[in-house]
């Protein structure tokens, strides 16, 4: 009944954080890479590479494109039921 919770337990890490951070810039891409498939000025998807490129040009966030592919098929999901 009365459990006791550790500190580290009620903070969130660096990890985590940066992990979030990522998550949310590649939702952002993903909406952008959406709509512009819908006006017809993308022919296709971008690629786990080219989302990197973005990542690591306009935001200076370096991650890997393995680790992309994993978030893209997260917030894929996500925003599927969103909607």
């Amino acid at each position: 009944k009365n459990k006791l919770l550790t500190l580290r337990s009620l903070f969130i890490s660096e990890r985590e954080l940066k992990k979030r951070k990522g998550k949310h810039l590649m939702s952002i891409i993903l909406k952008e890479e959406r709509e512009r498939l819908e006006k017809g000025s993308l022919s296709q998807p971008f690629s786990d590479e080219h989302i990197r490129l973005i990542l690591l040009n306009r935001y200076d966030y370096k991650v890997t494109r393995r680790t992309i592919n994993n978030w893209r098929w997260e917030l894929i999901r996500e925003m599927n039921n969103e909607t």
